[in-house]
């Protein structure tokens, strides 16, 4: 009984250390490993004089960077508030630099709501840890 215990203790050694040695060095087996980032923007919007504006989508907001860089929005209706709206949208990565830019949030027929913004720089991982480097 003895013998066999030993036996096993030493095939279980042996297993770990393989296993330990398989981790270390990532075989063809390996699965892929993917990062990705997300950078959304949200504004509120909400009309300043008038009768609110009901029913309002996507395709009624035009936002625009640096005067020159369309972005696609998403347009959220706030439920608790009826004519107050979110808009999301993902600036560029070119435009994520630490640097001042300036947004026009426009609707047809309305003068162009225009404010500055920072985007910031992308997070740099590590790619062995995954973790944010700087």
């Amino acid at each position: 009984m003895t013998a066999v215990l030993i036996v096993l203790a030493v095939l279980a050694v042996i297993g770990g250390a393989a296993g330990a040695a398989a981790q270390e060095t990532p075989g063809k087996d390996a699965p892929p490993v993917f990062r990705a980032d997300a950078y959304v923007v949200a504004i509120d919007y909400a009309p300043v004089t008038g009768a609110p504006m009901l029913g309002l989508t996507s395709k009624d907001f035009l936002v625009t960077i640096d005067k020159r860089i369309p972005v696609t929005v998403v347009v959220v209706a706030d439920p608790l508030r009826p004519g107050f709206y979110r808009i999301t949208f993902s600036p560029p990565e070119s435009l994520r630099d630490g640097k001042t830019h300036k947004v026009d949030v426009a609707r047809p027929n309305k003068k162009a709501v225009r404010f500055q913004m920072k985007f910031e720089k992308p997070k740099v991982n590590d790619d062995d840890t995954g973790k944010a480097v700087k």
